[in-house]
């Protein structure tokens, strides 16, 4: 079974929410490698642009919101099958939307092992 593609054969597609720009072309291109489709999103508006344009099956958040409203909140979880907080830590208000949560720092086997889970539940 390939674990990076839907039910449907389709590749699963990766939206990676993150404001940094250090090692996002090392993480497009891991996740690419493993057989993803990824798209990277800066910032609040453009997580909405791009699920407004396409379907994602996982969000991968740096789990800043604040230039979201509760509105956008409910609409990113419901565009995406699975999502996953990427941070420093957690509080209750990071936490409500998530599926998952893995802490900085954390090993890359981590996050493959997360993603992989998903995509068996798919």
């Amino acid at each position: 079974m390939n674990l990076k593609k839907t039910q449907g054969g389709q590749k699963m597609k990766v939206l990676i929410h993150e404001d940094r720009t250090e090692g996002m072309d090392f993480l497009l291109g891991m996740m690419i490698k493993r057989g993803y489709k990824a798209r990277w999103a800066k910032t609040g508006p453009e997580i909405m642009d791009m699920l407004s344009d396409d379907e994602v099956n996982i969000v991968l958040t740096n789990g800043s919101y604040e230039e979201l409203n509760g509105d956008q909140h409910e609409r990113i979880k419901a565009s995406c099958v699975f999502m996953i907080d990427i941070a420093q830590h957690f509080d209750r208000t990071t936490t409500v939307m998530a599926d998952m949560q893995l802490q900085k720092p954390f090993a890359i086997s981590e996050l493959w092992r997360a993603l992989d889970a998903n995509a068996k539940r798919n």
